[in-house]
């Protein structure tokens, strides 16, 4: 999932920014349930790319939805 947050740079293009913008971190979850940014997401990619980027309230919705379908309890972001 991609979630809205400031990037200094877009690890997809190599572009900086410099103030950081707003684009997006893009999460994944590991098999133990835990959730990592691996990716820092552009704004120009996520437009182009057409990619749903989901804000803090989203992301928390995600994560119950997630924590109730694998019995987690909890999902660590």
């Amino acid at each position: 999932m991609v979630i809205k947050g400031t990037v200094p740079e877009c690890d997809i293009t190599g572009k900086k920014y410099n103030p950081p913008v707003f684009g997006g971190h893009c999460v994944v979850a590991g098999a133990t349930g835990r959730h990592c940014v691996v990716m820092l997401i552009g704004p120009e990619v996520i437009e182009r790319a057409n990619f749903k980027v989901l804000d803090f309230e989203e992301t928390m919705d995600y994560r119950e939805e997630i924590a109730d379908k694998f019995g987690w309890g909890n999902v660590d972001f």
